[in-house]
């Protein structure tokens, strides 16, 4: 959530193992690793037997792992472009953000957990996250309808322990 390129982002790696298995994430589990118009940089594209498939089975169209279609179109591929240009300066206010919340935060300690800097991280704050303490005076949900009611949106991080979920209980 650093930036926006229209509807979902990318991800970027100097690191060819992270690269493979992006890729491979995001081309539907494609087992494949040859670059878009590089086909059979393996020399082995027709000389594979992996699963039930049978031998010589084209290898570009081999599928090994679990997938998405998470192919960035052109335009947002420009937006994206368009974007890092502005990273720096989303960067600068994210933290003089995190910064002002944290002094009005740290005032209600007592009521409180608030996340610890690690001085060795360089971080561009996403949200500034807020956890009730069992003894204050208050609940999480009373917090959150309060902030909700006097126009202060909340979010939580992620949505929990997802196999908590109704489609996971399935």
């Amino acid at each position: 959530h650093q930036m926006t390129m229209g509807e979902g982002g990318a991800v970027i790696t100097n690191n060819s193992l992270i690269n493979r298995s992006i890729r491979q994430f995001r081309d539907w589990g494609r087992d494949c690793w040859c670059d878009t118009g590089r086909d059979d940089t393996c020399r082995k594209r027709f000389k594979w037997k992996l699963g039930e498939l049978p031998y010589g089975y084209d290898h570009k169209y081999i599928y090994s792992q679990i997938g998405y279609n998470l192919k960035l179109t052109d335009f947002q591929a420009a937006i994206g472009v368009a974007q890092l240009k502005k990273l720096p300066y989303f960067i600068k206010k994210r933290k003089e953000n995190y910064k002002g919340l944290y002094r009005f935060f740290k005032k209600y300690e007592k009521y409180f957990i608030l996340m610890k800097e690690n001085k060795n991280e360089e971080v561009s704050y996403f949200g500034f996250p807020v956890v009730v303490k069992t003894t204050a005076l208050f609940t999480r949900n009373q917090l959150t309808e309060f902030l909700e009611d006097n126009k202060i949106g909340t979010r939580n991080v992620f949505s929990g322990n997802l196999l908590r979920h109704p489609a996971y209980l399935k």
